[in-house]
């Protein structure tokens, strides 16, 4: 009942929980064998009338079960653990000097070789060590006790041929012992190796499936993050479309319906000339920018790099604002005339004419917008637009290029703005591997900077 009641505590998942399972193992049947040493030394101390002598390996079995009831109580592996090698390997060593030594006993210390080897399988190997050391110091010691206590040798144990027979009980049953113990040792140290190789491979699989759903949780918040931009900036869309395009189109019905019915004189009609021209160019732009922008949105917009002069796109672009502008502003084309760059000649354009083009918004009458370049670190050309209006408050800088906080307001002449063609600029300068900025001081003016690579990027295969 008790045995079973060992057993059952034993295969509980619970029990020492902190120590590997083949250290439990090792460890019980180590004691079964010493506890089997013991009590073949009791039959036989008692068989030759050495009852005296007996009381050594008795007083073992008892401190071993009280040492397992202990273990079992306050599962203190450590202590219990301590106790069992010490005494196990301690015990031959004097139960060889209470009979007379070495030779009267059949060299009985060979059974310290059990802890010895035993201790390998349930014990950390650094920690072993420290036992070779106690088993080379009791060595030490049982040669020079040896030869003090030969004199002591019971009668029965001076014959050879007992002497003979103890050697051969101790050397036989020890080398079973001690092969059957180096065979578990090697065979736990295989399954532990097994073990620990399969927990290896199933901690970097977790690892890696871990990672794998980091990447994904983080690719669905940037997803979401993408989404929820989208949508304000197609609520922005619908508004500019609702409002933006609808008012000169209406200005336009207007305008036709006086002249049909005759309603309008030829100076009237003058002026409205020039304003429906301006107001249907800015709707012209518009419409551009939300073309491109959609494009963009649905990667339809085609991409084609090639080496540019950015002299020449500058200067037809201004040429196009300069006849379109009506508040005598100078445009003036500063960029270098061989300033090349490598990038896509419909994306520079339209970068520079929808800067060029809210410049011009933005400045009175009779002031000047300027293009310049120059070549900078790092294989790029900074191109700089340059105004001297009315300047943007230090509060707006931030959100220029913000989609989720579109700046707008109206130009000197109350033009009117939508901030969709600074964003489009942003798009089209990162398309093309390059930055975009802005400079300004109220009342001063403002200046737009934008980044374009100087030639083609070397591929890693052309390196």
């Amino acid at each position: 009942m008790l045995f079973q009641q060992f057993v059952n505590k034993f295969n509980d998942e619970d029990f020492l929980r902190q120590f590997p399972r083949s250290f439990k193992y090792a460890f019980h049947i180590f004691t079964g064998i010493t506890m089997f040493g013991a009590s073949l030394w009791v039959g036989l101390s008692i068989a030759y009338g050495l009852y005296n002598v007996a009381i050594i390996p008795a007083g073992f079995m008892v401190a071993t079960l009280l040492s397992m009831w202990y273990l079992y109580a306050s599962q203190n592996f450590k202590v219990v653990r301590f106790i069992q090698i010490l005494t196990s390997m301690t015990l031959p060593f004097v139960y060889q000097w209470t009979l007379g030594g070495y030779m009267a006993t059949g060299a009985v210390m060979l059974w310290s070789f059990i802890p010895l080897f035993g201790l390998l399988s349930f014990t950390h190997i650094e920690r072993a060590n420290y036992w070779i050391v106690w088993f080379i110091l009791l060595l030490v010691a049982s040669a020079f006790i040896d030869h003090q206590v030969q004199i002591r040798t019971p009668q029965i144990l001076q014959s050879h041929i007992n002497q003979k027979f103890f050697f051969t009980i101790n050397a036989g049953i020890i080398a079973v012992i001690t092969f059957f113990m180096i065979r578990a040792y090697i065979v736990v140290n295989i399954k532990r190796r097994k073990v620990n190789r399969l927990l290896k491979n199933q901690r970097s699989e977790l690892i890696a499936k871990n990672h794998e759903i980091k990447q994904k949780n983080e690719a669905i918040r940037l997803q979401q993050a993408e989404l929820s931009d989208l949508s304000h900036f197609k609520d922005k869309l619908l508004s500019i479309i609702s409002h933006d395009l609808k008012s000169p189109l209406n200005t336009l019905q207007g305008t036709l319906t006086l002249l049909g019915a005759g309603a309008i004189t030829p100076e009237e009609l003058q002026v409205l000339t020039l304003e429906l021209r301006d107001k249907m160019q800015a709707t012209r732009y518009l419409m551009e920018n939300i073309l491109q922008w959609a494009m963009m949105q649905m990667e339809k917009v085609k991409f084609t790099p090639e080496l540019l002069n950015l002299h020449d796109i500058t200067a037809d672009t201004l040429k196009v604002l300069t006849a379109t502008q009506n508040k005598n502003i100078g445009l003036y084309n500063d960029v270098p005339a061989e300033t090349k760059v490598f990038a896509d000649a419909h994306m520079v354009a339209l970068v520079i004419r929808n800067l060029s083009a809210n410049a011009i918004k933005f400045t009175q009458q009779d002031g000047e917008v300027r293009v310049t370049a120059q070549a900078i670190d790092k294989g790029y050309v900074e191109v700089a637009i340059q105004d001297n209006g009315v300047g943007i408050p230090p509060d707006a800088l931030p959100y220029l290029f913000d989609s989720t906080h579109t700046y707008t307001t109206e130009g000197t002449d109350d033009e009117k703005g939508t901030g969709l063609g600074l964003l489009l600029c942003q798009e089209f300068v990162e398309k093309n591997q390059g930055k975009i900025w802005a400079q300004s001081t109220q009342g001063k003016g403002t200046t737009f900077k934008f980044t374009l690579p100087r030639k083609a990027p070397v591929l890693e295969s052309q390196k």
